[in-house]
């Protein structure tokens, strides 16, 4: 099992890093941007963990970069949000699995990455929409009935061009 560790808090870093090594992962770890793209360009991992912000840039375009290359990757961010947009990435991340305190414990976290990559857990992708996003199939049973019915006022057009 591989895995990517991007992370600027090198005694974090170095924790997570462990943890994984001891439960079997072959751990990339990085502090840097340009090598964690580098390593998801060239390697297939089966599961990403970065805080959610790295210095000024956010992570999200890895975490999609990771998926891009293997669609059953596991992401596990790191962040400290509690506001209502948390639900936003989980729809915009749909390998995310899980999203984890900045000081979580690195046994804790090695434990869920283990239940993520065997299946135990599974992504909230698709399947957790709003519910204004969600299908309504009683509308659209409604609106396919009456696009059948409905009856356009022209009938027919022909326009013909000069030869």
């Amino acid at each position: 099992m591989q895995a990517l560790i991007v992370d600027n808090d090198l005694q974090r870093q170095a924790s997570y890093t462990i943890a994984f090594v001891e439960a079997g992962f072959q751990v990339t770890p990085t502090s840097s941007v340009k090598v964690a793209e580098t390593c998801l360009r060239r390697n297939l991992i089966d599961i990403f963990v970065a805080p959610e912000k790295i210095g000024t840039k956010r992570t999200h375009s890895l975490a999609l970069l990771a998926e891009y290359k293997n669609p059953y990757v596991s992401t596990i961010l790191l962040t400290d949000r509690k506001d209502s947009d948390i639900d936003e990435l989980f729809m915009l991340l749909p390998s995310l699995h899980c999203l984890f305190s900045l000081d979580t414990k690195a046994d804790v976290l090695t434990k869920f990455a283990i239940a993520s990559v065997s299946g135990a857990t599974c992504a909230a992708g698709p399947y957790f929409l709003s519910p204004d996003l969600r299908i309504d199939r009683k509308r659209v049973e409604t609106t396919f009935v009456s696009a059948r019915t409905h009856k356009s006022p022209v009938d027919n057009v022909l326009i013909e061009t000069a030869a």
